[in-house]
């Protein structure tokens, strides 16, 4: 391994000590049941669980949503987003917090192996613990934000379907919630940064733009051949100084090519220094529950 991956990955070491000391300050929400460790997929001696949360008083079905954990396609679990999950389904919905493999054990291709099948699983099962399998929308944030999309747009592109090694879904996914999307592939892998450059090897399994999947990874290639997406809400807000830019130009290329979507640029309503995936990682802030609010709201409304 060369001396930048292994500068890499140790800089991502960094990430552990301080979520578990972030979510140690905060407290799980009241008021929602949970469903721990079920496995969505079993495959040559590995499984792949998912949590389920839902309100502690719901009833009858309720809509589902589907959460893809960010970390830079290399950190990260289930319980990174737990609280946030939890405050979800306090708004009435069964929420899907799922594990998915992460690099270098995986790339990019297996990544969304998993999720697709974490969807397929729910679609078949999800009936189960009270949810609704017409009314299924998913959301991640940051490099979760980038598999969602990219798992929604192979649901209608066959090409994308077969470079990935999946099958269609067996139903559609009706919303696509983005928080702080990490989506500019290609830009990231042609950047001048050698341990952004680094980043996207251990992603791509190799040089990049050698890999099978590079036409069909980065967010301006999504949007050229997949037409058939959900309806999008994208969340960002001008203090993520990293990756707004992104969600910026995501949004601003959806709006060139008349692609109808929701963009909503926060701005806190505390003074608060609002950073990237704030409403993930503090989801007790009262702009987090405002824009976690909002954005819900528009999935319930894509269902009519």
């Amino acid at each position: 391994m060369s001396l930048i991956r292994d500068l890499f990955f140790e800089s991502w070491k960094d990430h552990g000590p301080k979520d578990a000391e972030r979510k140690a300050e905060q407290c799980p929400p009241s008021g929602v049941l949970a469903r721990r460790d079920i496995v969505y997929l079993k495959e040559n001696g590995r499984m792949e669980l998912m949590d389920i949360f839902f309100p502690e008083k719901a009833e009858g079905t309720l809509p589902v949503i589907v959460d893809v954990h960010g970390g830079g396609w290399v950190y990260g679990n289930k319980e990174l987003n737990e609280y946030y999950c939890m405050e979800l389904a306090k708004l009435g919905f069964v929420v899907c917090d799922i594990n998915y493999r992460l690099c270098p054990v995986t790339d990019l291709k297996g990544q969304v192996q998993d999720v697709t099948a974490a969807l397929q699983w729910v679609f078949e099962h999800i009936h189960q613990y009270g949810g609704n399998s017409e009314q299924v929308s998913v959301t991640g944030d940051s490099a979760g934000a980038q598999l969602a999309f990219l798992v929604c747009a192979a649901a209608a592109n066959e090409t994308y379907r077969r470079a990935y090694g999946i099958s269609s879904l067996k139903k559609p996914i009706k919303a696509l919630g983005l928080t702080c999307p990490v989506v500019c592939l290609h830009e990231m892998a042609k950047s001048q940064d050698e341990m952004t450059r680094e980043w996207m090897q251990v992603l791509y399994g190799g040089e990049p733009e050698q890999s099978s999947l590079w036409n069909c990874s980065d967010y301006a290639d999504i949007l050229a051949g997949c037409k058939e997406l959900p309806q999008i809400y994208i969340l960002t807000t001008k203090g993520d100084q990293k990756y707004y830019c992104q969600s910026k130009a995501l949004h601003d290329l959806m709006e060139q090519e008349e692609i109808k979507h929701v963009y909503r640029e926060w701005e806190s309503m505390e003074s608060k220094d609002l950073g990237h995936v704030f409403n993930v990682l503090y989801p007790a802030y009262r702009d987090s529950q405002t824009a976690n609010r909002e954005m819900t709201d528009f999935y319930l409304s894509v269902y009519g």
